[in-house]
C-alpha cells in the first residue's frame, strides 16, 4: 500500500489506521503534505502517520473520474428539456436570477462555486435583511427540493471537476474552522451530488451523525459502494424523505463543538441537501 525509500525510513509497522515508522525528521514536513496522510504524531523518533482513508490510487481516481464524466455528460444532454422547463418556471414564479450561486468547500478545502436552481424568494424586511427560510421557501421551491430538481445544474460542477457524482455534500467555507480532526476527513475526497448521508436520512439526521457517515464513506470508498449509493439515490428521489430538518425549513447552520453559531448571511440558505 505504501512505497517508501529505505534511505528515509529505518523501519515500518503497518496498522489499519496508518503506520509507525522511524523517520528522519527533515522528511516529515513534505511527508505530512501528501494526500495519503492526515496527521503525524511523534513519540521519540518514532512517528505515526495516520490515514483513515484508503490510499486513493491513480487508477481508482481515474475510474471514478471517467464514470463522473460519462454519467454527467449523458445526463446533462438528456435532461436539457427538463432543465429548460424548470428554468422557465423558476423565472416565472420566483423571478431572476434563475440560478442560485454560492461558494462551497471542495477537496482539501479548495473553494468553488456551486450552482442550483433557486427555490426561495429574495424577500427582505424593513432593514433589508432576508426573511426567514420558512417564509421565503415557496410550495414550488419545496417541490423542487423534494424531487431534487434544484440540484441538476451541479452536473456542470461535476464536468468541471469541482465535484463527483458520489461524495460528502459540499458545505459552506464558514464551517472550515469548526470541524474536529475526524470530521475534517470528509475533505479528503471530492464532494458529491449525492452521498452516503443523503441516502441514509438526508437532512433529517443531525450534523454529528451526518459527518460520521461522510467519514465512513471516505474510509470505505469503492466503485461498488458508489454504484450502490447511486441506485439508492434513484429510490430516494422517487420516494423522497428527510428533505428538511425537524423544526426547520432547511438544515440549520453547523454549530461545531464550540457551539459556534452565526447567521450565514447567504442570499439563499438552501442547506446541504
Amino acid at each position: 500500500m505504501w512505497s517508501f525509500s529505505k534511505t528515509k525510513f529505518a523501519s515500518v509497522s503497518r496498522t489499519s489506521r496508518g503506520l509507525w515508522t522511524e523517520v528522519d525528521a527533515r522528511y516529515l514536513k513534505s511527508l505530512a503534505k501528501t494526500e495519503n496522510f492526515r496527521s503525524v504524531h511523534a513519540k521519540s523518533r518514532i512517528f505515526f502517520l495516520a490515514t483513515n482513508a484508503p490510499v486513493s490510487t491513480d487508477g481508482r481516481r481515474m475510474t471514478k473520474r471517467i464514470l463522473d464524466l460519462l454519467v454527467s455528460i449523458v445526463a446533462l444532454v438528456m435532461l436539457v428539456p427538463i432543465m429548460a422547463a424548470v428554468a422557465l418556471l423558476v423565472r416565472s414564479k420566483l423571478g431572476g436570477p434563475v440560478l442560485f450561486k454560492q461558494v462551497r468547500t471542495g477537496r482539501h478545502g479548495q473553494l468553488f462555486t456551486i450552482r442550483k436552481f433557486r427555490t426561495m424568494t429574495s424577500e427582505v424586511d424593513e432593514q433589508g435583511r432576508l426573511l426567514p427560510d420558512e417564509v421565503r421557501l415557496t410550495s414550488f421551491g419545496k417541490l423542487l427540493r423534494k424531487t431534487s430538481l434544484d440540484e441538476l445544474p451541479e452536473l456542470w460542477n461535476i464536468i468541471r471537476g469541482d465535484m463527483s457524482l458520489v461524495g460528502p455534500r459540499p458545505l459552506l467555507p464558514e464551517y472550515l474552522g469548526h470541524y474536529n480532526e475526524r470530521q475534517n476527513i470528509r475533505h479528503d475526497v471530492l464532494p458529491g451530488l449525492t452521498g452516503w448521508a443523503q441516502v441514509n436520512g438526508r437532512n433529517s439526521v443531525g450534523w454529528e451523525e451526518r459527518f460520521e457517515m461522510d467519514v465512513w464513506y471516505v474510509e470505505n470508498q469503492s466503485f461498488w459502494l458508489d454504484l450502490k449509493i447511486l441506485l439508492m439515490t434513484v429510490v430516494a428521489v422517487l420516494i423522497p424523505s428527510g428533505v428538511s430538518s425537524a423544526g426547520h425549513a432547511t438544515m440549520p447552520p453547523f454549530a461545531g463543538f464550540d457551539h459556534w453559531k452565526t447567521a450565514v448571511g447567504e442570499q439563499e440558505n438552501d442547506g446541504p441537501h
